[in-house]
């Protein structure tokens, strides 16, 4: 029996789309006109059924995406603890009313039809379109060797949790200052090409001497539509051209990287979140059974970094020569200053996995508190800077008034 997705019309005109089981594609024509389906399209789940590019771009139930991939891991590792087998749990999972139809349903129908073909989980997710990362590969793959298939999946189901958690983080701690700053920009644009314009003119036909800070405003505001703005705009767009192209070189991402760990305001801040991704990744796999020397070079990979990766790629031959890990560990840029400690802990104790869990929490708690500290910090720094624009714009109006009204009095 084989998946197939369709989409197509009830018999009432009204539009349907799901999954389906037959034999081949004329037993599924068979079957949906039975059901009074007329299919508009019809197409194997295993032979590229999944949803297109753009419908996983709109989908917010995809399992391309961190969270419901989680949620997956997480139901595929309640079953499979239970005792049922691979292929039983995947059918569960993809006879649920609210997955059966949706773009999981597919992905899970394309999934379930290869590994009941011969094919293992990696491959079955992989060549479904669901992008997984080359660490949850790894996990994966070492669970299904050992046998160990439901605890990795709990695992990784905690790991992308984490994942999540920490991007919900990272954009709600831009949120606020992107708010501030686009409103400061909305407002500094009316102000300096409609307001002062108006008042340059007034303070023109009085003919009075006007003062410096006054005559700054004046003149920022004659040159700020016709000739800052689009000069700040065009600049902007050409760093963005920059660094974006910079970025599309491994090269280029190296040297970023490397930039950010030198700043003072960046560094303590980027250092944690490397170190974070990689002593989670790092217990993770370890706990799925993966070698020291595999695992060195994937959690490299997991950390989001090209330094780091390509750094712990080195670590990971100078390990597979014989080195101590610990040694290896305590001379990486960034990685040793976090985790040199728990790597000779964890050797002196036998337990790596355990250590690296450990230094994960603590470092997810540093990470949290250092995120707090930025917040604090980045918005009353916001506050000041848009209070000394509105305190500029309002002495250059106000003190010419006020020495036109001594003059009068």
């Amino acid at each position: 029996m084989k998946t197939f997705v369709y989409r197509g019309y009830h018999r009432d005109g009204g539009r349907t789309k799901g999954v389906i089981e037959a034999l081949d594609l004329k037993d599924a024509r068979e079957k949906l006109s039975e059901r009074n389906i007329l299919p508009e399209q019809l197409t194997a789940a295993a032979d590229g059924g999944t949803a297109s590019s753009n419908d996983l771009f709109l989908s917010r139930n995809s399992l391309v995406r961190i969270q419901p991939r989680g949620e997956f891991y997480r139901a595929m590792s309640a079953m499979l603890k239970a005792g049922l087998p691979l292929v039983a749990s995947l059918e569960v999972q993809l006879d649920q009313r609210h997955v059966h139809q949706g773009v999981v349903g597919r992905e899970i129908a394309s999934v379930r039809d290869r590994v009941r073909d011969g094919s293992n989980l990696v491959d079955a997710l992989v060549n479904s379109g669901i992008a997984i990362s080359t660490f949850e590969a790894a996990v994966i793959e070492s669970g299904e060797r050992t046998g160990t298939l439901h605890e990795v999946m709990e695992q990784l189901a905690d790991y992308l949790e984490d994942v999540n958690r920490i991007r919900q983080t990272l954009r709600t701690a831009c949120l606020y200052p992107a708010v501030i700053v686009l409103l400061a920009l909305i407002v500094g644009a009316g102000v300096m090409g409609f307001l002062v314009p108006q008042m340059a003119k007034v303070f023109e036909e009085s003919g009075m001497e006007l003062p410096a800070i006054t005559r700054f405003v004046i003149a920022a505001g004659r040159w700020f539509v016709p000739v800052i703005l689009p000069s700040l705009l065009v600049g902007m767009a050409f760093a963005a051209l920059a660094v974006r192209r910079s970025l599309s070189r491994t090269s280029g991402r190296i040297a970023w990287e490397k930039t950010i760990a030198r700043l003072p305001v960046l560094r303590d801040g980027f250092q944690t979140l490397v170190a974070l991704r990689f002593a989670r990744t790092t217990s993770l796999l370890l706990q799925g059974g993966l070698p020291l020397v595999e695992t060195i070079r994937l959690a490299g990979k997991a950390t989001g970094s090209t330094w780091m990766a390509s750094v712990c790629e080195k670590a990971s031959e100078s390990v597979k020569q014989g080195a101590s890990f610990s040694n290896v560990m305590s001379g990486l840029p960034m990685l040793g200053a976090e985790l040199g400690s728990w790597a000779r802990a964890g050797e002196a104790s036998g337990d790596l996995a355990a250590m690296f869990s450990h230094a994960s929490n603590r470092l997810r708690h540093t990470w949290s508190a250092s995120m707090d500290r930025v917040v604090t910090l980045i918005e009353p720094a916001l506050i000041i800077l848009v209070a000394v624009f509105v305190l500029v714009i309002a002495l250059a109006i106000l003190l010419p008034i006020l020495s036109l009204n001594q003059q009068l009095v």
